[in-house]
């Protein structure tokens, strides 16, 4: 059982194709999508993955993160160890779970004290005839951030209450029409909006949470519909080939269209953290945090995931990393609460 929970913001600095395999469909690689809403997502999974992979990789400020989190327990003399090389990889497989590898040469399986929700969209991105591109949400889409940040125990200072369709948070975007109609052009469609102190108030809450500046006069909320039909339509679809090495031309076959989530697309999940599952016997590490009470282990793995993702920043998630492809902002809410229900 998960007792504590962060929210966790993921932001597309380059495009991010979080693959769902080969369809039948134009695309050949689309994206991930949820089943009942058609939303670009991140499986669980995918997340997972690639910050195990970030954690694993990454060199610089190993030794600091055991040294910040386990330093007066050192001190006590409560357990001594090297916090250099073998036991950065206990750390791994407690945050993780094991290595595949390690049960293949008979490490007990056990589940790690990490989970993720999946990778939900929260804005999306829509070019504008004025201001460049604005970001884009829906009241159903903020209703369902505000109650994931409840489920999770964690404060939301998220007013969605007045919020209104069709409002934008400031004018960069927008033109003067007749008898003073504020007019957006996004892609070929013209919308009728208008400026809100509601709208304002929600982008500047948003602005804060995630560091963006600019959002506080870019965001707009569309009704639900047209909302969908711009994450379904305006998404990057490109067209990869292969060349042949002898001719220099097209290979036969090797042409197919790969989809893209766009650069500035902001997800978010909720990081769950449990109470150790692992034999602390065989881990050092671990058996010198079971000694704690069961809400007390949950908060030093967060607090340890924490420390290790604030040495990184960046990470690449998803397909086509050699392009420069899936390269994200991770960014960690400040708010921290105790899973409902526990």
């Amino acid at each position: 059982m998960y007792l504590k929970a962060k929210p966790m913001f993921i932001v597309a600095r380059t495009p991010l194709h979080p693959g769902s395999g080969s369809e039948l469909g134009v695309i050949d690689l689309p994206i991930q999508r949820e089943k009942t809403t058609g939303y670009p997502k991140i499986e669980s999974s995918s997340l997972k993955g690639s910050i195990r992979e970030a954690f694993s990789s990454k060199k610089a400020g190993k030794p600091k993160i055991l040294k910040k989190l386990f330093e007066e327990k050192l001190k006590n003399g409560e357990e001594s160890f090297s916090i250099e090389g073998k036991n950065y990889d206990e750390l791994i497989d407690v945050m993780f779970g094991p290595d595949p590898d390690k049960l293949n040469e008979g490490t007990t399986a056990f589940q790690s004290a990490l989970g993720f929700t999946e990778g939900k969209l929260l804005l999306f991105p829509i070019k504008s005839v004025k201001g460049l591109f604005v970001w884009a949400t829906s009241l159903n889409l903020l209703k369902r951030f505000k109650e994931d940040l409840e489920i999770a125990g964690a404060d939301s200072s998220i007013d969605i209450d007045n919020v209104e369709e069709d409002s934008i948070s400031g004018d960069r975007a927008v033109f003067n029409g007749p008898n003073d109609k504020k007019k957006l052009v996004l892609e070929e469609f013209l919308f009728e909006v208008e400026v809100k102190n509601e709208t304002q108030k929600v982008a500047g809450q948003l602005s804060k949470l995630l560091g963006i500046d600019e959002l506080k006069d870019r965001l707009v909320i569309l009704q639900e519909d047209q909302f969908r039909t711009f994450t379904e339509v305006s998404t990057e679809v490109i067209a990869r080939t292969r060349i042949n090495p002898d001719t220099g031309t097209v290979q036969n076959g090797a042409l197919w269209y790969e989809e893209y989530v766009p650069e500035n697309t902001v997800f978010y999940s909720l990081v769950l953290s449990s109470p150790l599952f692992t034999d602390s016997e065989n881990n050092k590490l671990a058996k010198l945090i079971k000694k704690d009470d069961p809400e007390r282990k949950a908060e030093t793995i967060l607090n340890l995931f924490t420390e290790g993702l604030k040495e990184m920043r960046f990470l690449q998630i998803g397909g086509n990393a050699t392009i420069g492809k899936g390269i994200c902002e991770i960014i960690l809410s400040d708010e921290e609460g105790e899973e409902n229900g526990k």
